[in-house]
């Protein structure tokens, strides 16, 4: 036995459109894979322990607090 893949194409109605031909009074297994969507990636949030409290992220968190300028010869 042997494996082929097809890489077929659906039509605005969700039927296939161009099915390859068989061997006549042939038995053909088919196997069909959909891709899943790609999720959304998570956002950043608050840590679940500090919900409720009050705290929120304000701006960009990931900047530095002070420029390259202000730490001087310290950097």
């Amino acid at each position: 036995m042997h494996a082929e893949r097809f890489i077929l194409r659906t039509d605005s109605d969700g039927h296939l459109a161009n099915l390859p031909t068989f061997p006549p009074n042939e038995e053909v297994e088919v196997i069909v894979l959909l891709k899943e969507p790609k999720k959304p990636k998570p956002r950043n949030q608050p840590s679940p322990l500090l919900a409720w409290q009050g705290a929120k992220l304000i701006g960009d968190d990931i900047a530095p607090a002070f420029s390259a300028e202000e730490w001087g010869k310290l950097l």
